[in-house]
């Protein structure tokens, strides 16, 4: 493995090391597997940092054998003679381990997307300048009935939109256009008794 951990904009040409550990599990890598952070065994949790001479950028190697995953590290700089659990942060970063190499988003992406994608052109916008998604996209997703897209639609209308008769029982909430869309009935406690969605 080469240089896949770094600390930019450290201290120039100072002793730097990375204390490395998987997400979710609590352990650090002491050289051969993962253990609860000792104080004794601090100098085995060390893996060693070298600078681009005078630049302040410090580079590590993860180790060969880990699986895939989420690893955090902690920079830290060594005070003394050998590693101790008292030497100072300098900064942490995570990284997407493949077992063999970093994991780019890029090279996770579903390779399909692009079939699903709705091109933004005239015959897929209204007369209003909303998109009209087609049928094998958003609109054949159900949500309690509705499809995804009048599922946001009432969401948005209830979180952001405009509210008349508030307090007086039926409450009702128009949508970013002004068309009626949620009709709230409320009992005097202000609990909710029915909606009715247009």
């Amino acid at each position: 493995m080469a240089r896949e951990l770094l600390l930019p904009d450290g201290p120039i040409g100072v002793a730097v090391y990375a204390i490395l550990w998987q997400e979710g599990v609590g352990s650090v890598y002491n050289g051969s597997g993962f253990e609860s952070p000792t104080a004794g065994n601090w100098p085995s949790y060390a893996r060693g940092m070298s600078e681009n001479p005078g630049t302040g950028w410090y580079y590590g190697d993860m180790p060969g054998g880990l699986g895939r995953g989420t690893y955090s590290y902690a920079v830290k700089r060594q005070l003394g003679n050998s590693p101790a659990p008292t030497d100072s942060s300098l900064g942490q970063g995570s990284i997407e381990w493949s077992g063999t190499g970093t994991v780019s988003i890029a090279t996770q992406l579903d390779t399909n997307i692009a079939s699903r994608m709705v091109a933004f052109t005239p015959p897929n916008i209204d007369s209003s300048g909303r998109v009209v998604l087609q049928p094998t996209g958003l609109d054949q997703v159900m949500v309690a009935g509705k499809t995804l897209t009048q599922a946001i639609r009432y969401i948005a209308t209830i979180c952001a939109g405009t509210v008349q008769g508030a307090g007086s029982g039926l409450e009702v909430f128009s949508d970013f256009s002004g068309v009626q869309a949620v009709r709230v009935f409320v009992d005097s406690s202000g609990n909710r008794t029915n909606v009715v969605l247009n």
